[in-house]
């Protein structure tokens, strides 16, 4: 592979973008790294309340996916079942469409469960 081609792909901003954000058993928001801070920002005016990080500041379909992988989350740990899972969601809500992708991270007392999701 030339090296031309893979320094313009490393330096690509679009390639480097992706966010992260933890939420706890009660979808409040633990953690929002830096690039899903600017991420959030392509989605509306509303972006100076996300320093607060406060879930009703998030667009609606990143706390409703977060929702759904918390209440998948939840089957699974009911049932026992501490297999990795992973959901997906493309969002069209900004331009380029971005794939919201969440982890359930279980724990066996079902107090401290987590969902991470990342935006890409």
């Amino acid at each position: 592979m030339p090296q031309s081609f893979s320094q313009s792909q490393a330096t690509s901003p679009q390639n480097d973008v992706s966010g992260m954000i933890v939420f706890s058993s009660s979808a409040r928001i633990l953690h929002m790294n830096g690039p899903a801070r600017a991420l959030m920002a392509l989605f509306g005016t509303s972006h100076e309340h996300w320093p607060q990080v406060a879930p009703e500041s998030l667009p609606s379909i990143i706390t409703e996916f977060c929702l759904d992988v918390l209440a998948q989350l939840r089957r699974r740990v009911e049932a026992q079942d501490w297999t990795q899972f992973e959901m997906r969601r493309t969002c069209h809500m900004v331009t380029p469409s971005r794939l919201l992708t969440g982890f359930g991270v279980p724990s066996a007392s079902n107090s401290e469960i987590r969902v991470i999701l990342t935006l890409s």
